[in-house]
């Protein structure tokens, strides 16, 4: 396994004061899968925690981000590492902080894996010997591509419901029959909304075809605990057409986040009414701009029509700019496209827009209150109703220049 020089700085510094490291985690599993390994977590055995504590703080600056959970964060050359003890979790309440948290750094690696969600994510891997940790047959599900959850306490945290979901879509991996069942009984109603949209995020952000999480979180019964998509999960059409949609917009991320979200988040709503839509997306955030963004998508779905179909349509494509951005829309529809012909109008759309120059923003307006006190005009009503008039014409294709969009106004201000 290829461990970076930081990390193998850690566990030297570490080894040398009496502790065992290991990697635990994504980066052992995502090593075995042959993914690239992004971040690096170890935990670290026979070791209290004032020790860990200062042996870290002269590795560089350290942070203690869950001090209950015996949780150290590291800049060291330069890289985050994220370093812990051993510890168990016993369920004492609702919510994910419901847990009484014990440190115990001289656990069997054994014991303290087992209060990982899923085998592939129990793996240690020693760098000081060399040797993989496996007492769950990680490896072998990965090679069979089966999620199975470790133990018992899979069930004390309803996330990992959620967490099957998207990493069943991210690895094109299935879920054993036995995690299902447990699955299907556990109530998400309990869970956070920020906790929820993260793994909502994962899927649709990561997985190569979203849809195969969607499809198995309909069997584990996820739909039932989110209003509007229940609904349109057990209608045949509308929900082949929203796996449709979110593959299909998965293959044009953008790989800006920001944007990839609102865009996602709009494919797998399009079927969704407006007020399920609000409802659904209410379940999952109160990002305001999210909510938003979605719902203007939607809202904005029939425009390549709309505007090749228009009188004039390089004016109704200026008008569209002012609702939505079209470099933003443009890949949402062409998702949604179902025919050539469709498709055909989203590419118009997009080129005419760029043509145009309101692609990214609409037209900048040609006159600002500024140019109007010149003209005469005082700062109100007035003044609004004019700058409107003004942009109108510019948004129409008779105004294109600052002078022209004097004169119109000298016009309106004569004639009134």
């Amino acid at each position: 396994m290829n461990i970076p020089d930081p990390v193998h700085k850690i566990v030297k510094s570490l080894t040398q004061a009496g502790g065992r490291c290991l990697l635990v985690g994504g980066a052992v599993r995502d090593h075995l899968m042959g993914r690239p390994v992004k971040d690096y977590d170890l935990e670290v055995y026979h070791l209290p925690f004032d020790s860990l504590k200062k042996s870290l703080s002269e590795l560089g600056p350290s942070k203690e981000v869950g001090v209950s959970f015996g949780v150290i964060k590291v800049w060291c050359d330069g890289m985050e590492v994220d370093v812990a003890l051993p510890r168990f979790e016993t369920k004492t309440g609702p919510g994910h902080r419901g847990f009484e948290v014990s440190l115990a750094p001289d656990a069997s690696y054994e014991s303290a894996a087992k209060r990982r969600d899923f085998t592939m994510n129990s793996m240690g891997f020693d760098p000081v010997t060399d040797t993989l940790l496996d007492p769950y047959n990680g490896q072998a599900d990965i090679k069979a591509a089966v999620i199975r959850h470790v133990s018992d306490a899979f069930s004390e945290d309803p996330l990992r419901v959620l967490r099957a979901m998207q990493f069943s879509a991210r690895f094109q991996m299935n879920i054993h029959p036995s995690t299902m069942s447990v699955c299907q009984r556990l109530d998400l109603k309990e869970l956070a909304k920020d906790r929820i949209l993260r793994e909502f995020e994962q899927l649709l952000l990561k997985a190569p075809a979203p849809s195969w999480g969607l499809k198995l979180a309909s069997q584990m019964g996820v739909w039932t605990h989110f209003d509007g998509m229940k609904a349109v999960s057990e209608n045949p059409e509308h929900w082949q057409r929203t796996c449709e949609n979110v593959d299909q917009m998965a293959l044009a991320r953008s790989g800006d986040d920001h944007t990839d979200r609102v865009m996602m988040a709009a494919a797998l709503c399009e079927s969704l009414s407006g007020p399920d839509t609000r409802r659904f997306l209410g379940q999952l955030t109160q990002e305001r701009a999210l909510i938003q963004g979605v719902r203007t998508l939607i809202e904005n779905k029939s425009a390549a029509d709309d505007c090749h179909q228009a009188p004039s349509p390089e004016t109704a494509v200026r008008h569209l700019a002012t609702r939505v951005k079209i470099q933003v829309l443009a890949p949402f529809l062409k998702a949604l496209a179902r025919d050539p012909e469709q498709q055909k109008r989203v590419t118009w759309l997009s080129q005419t827009a760029q043509t145009l120059g309101v692609d990214e923003q609409p037209l900048p307006p040609l006159l600002t209150g500024a140019d109007l006190k010149k003209l005469g005009v005082p700062p109100g009503k007035q003044m609004g109703e004019l700058l409107e008039q003004v942009y109108e014409q510019q948004l129409n294709g008779q105004v294109q220049e600052k002078s022209q969009a004097i004169s119109f106004l000298k016009g309106v201000l004569g004639a009134s």
